[in-house]
């Protein structure tokens, strides 16, 4: 029984060492999105690091967005990241259309620049680094 108490003291120390601070580092982030100077407002923005746990964000009417970890943090893991972008419905409409699967009515530009950056097809990779606080994406 000693025995057993003396290999649960170390298994613990290390366990514990686990549940601290050292866990991914992630930064705040903010940006902008714009499609040809244009702000694009009502995009779900994806970013997927190369190892870590994915984050988000959701452009504002000014195509502005902060980047969300977790209910509880802001940001992204530091690294590169491929990065999809999806128009989010607002009316209900747009709710409406999505729900029975049809597309949103956006124009035909725009409606181009989702599929371009869709998450079958986008090719768009960003990196985010102890020193990124501001994100400018100004794609075609």
């Amino acid at each position: 029984m000693r025995s057993v108490r003396w290999l649960a003291v170390p298994l613990l120390a290390v366990v514990l060492a686990g549940c601290g601070p050292s866990g991914p580092r992630v930064v705040r982030v903010n940006g902008t999105l714009t499609h040809k100077g244009k702000p694009v407002q009502s995009a779900l923005l994806n970013f997927l690091p190369d190892k870590g746990r994915q984050s988000w964000a959701i452009t504002d009417a000014n195509g502005r967005f902060k980047i969300n970890y977790d209910e509880h943090q802001d940001g992204a893991v530091v690294g590169n990241h491929r990065v999809w972008i999806e128009y989010r419905a607002n009316t209900d409409a747009e709710k409406e259309a999505a729900l029975e699967g049809r597309p949103a009515p956006l124009a035909q530009e725009m409606t181009a620049f989702f599929e371009k950056y869709s998450h079958a097809n986008s090719k768009l990779d960003v990196k985010i680094d102890s020193g990124t606080s501001e994100l400018k994406l100004d794609l075609d």
